[in-house]
């Protein structure tokens, strides 16, 4: 984690990673677990006019909204208190802050899945080639979601825990000699996406 505060840690190609990391898991999300069935339906009609709207839709979030935004950001934040360094220098700088947020977004993306259809395993591990053996005695064994009463909590535990793993690495890039400001609308930025993601994944 303390690479990520290390002057020139980040480069141009690495902040749009990190940001793509962010955007694409609000969008699986809103895919996957979402109530919109015609966003679902054109997601997995590969080929067809809808999937080829969804497709550019994707393209255009995660590399022209959402990159637009966060320059916004972080424009805001060196109009506040310029200290020397350029935009682009702070865009990359303080784009490490969006790699914790998204790896949180992504770990309470997955838990919903992994305790939904963990009981599959038990199956699979008794009978791995699916040639009808029965190894552990659970070949048979029905589909029971795991956790169900808890996983909102925990996918809201991962999420707070990815903001603030994002609100100590900007202020960090902030305070360790780099000429930044302090990234006050950068974490404006990061709540606004947690909330989205809180309301998607949990409701």
């Amino acid at each position: 984690g303390t690479d990520l505060t290390k002057p020139g840690a980040v480069k141009i190609d690495e902040s749009f990673k990190a940001i793509l990391m962010l955007g694409s898991a609000a969008i699986y999300s809103a895919v996957m677990l979402g109530p919109w069935g015609e966003l679902k339906s054109a997601a997995f009609s590969i080929g067809s006019g809808a999937w080829w709207i969804f497709a550019g839709s994707f393209l255009v979030i995660n590399f022209m909204l959402l990159p637009a935004l966060f320059y916004l950001a972080v424009k805001i934040t060196q109009a506040w208190s310029p200290l020397g360094r350029s935009v682009k220098y702070a865009f990359k700088a303080l784009s490490a802050s969006l790699i914790p947020l998204g790896l949180g977004a992504w770990a309470a993306f997955s838990l919903s899945f992994i305790f939904t259809n963990g009981s599959y395993l038990w199956g699979v591990l008794s009978d791995p080639l699916g040639v009808g053996w029965n190894l552990l005695g659970t070949a048979g064994a029905t589909w029971t979601p795991y956790l169900s009463g808890v996983t909102p909590t925990l996918e809201m535990a991962a999420l707070v825990l990815g903001l603030i793993g994002a609100g100590q690495t900007a202020m960090r890039i902030s305070n360790q000699g780099q000429k930044l400001a302090q990234p006050w609308p950068i974490l404006l930025f990061c709540f606004g996406v947690t909330v989205g993601l809180l309301w998607l994944l949990v409701g």
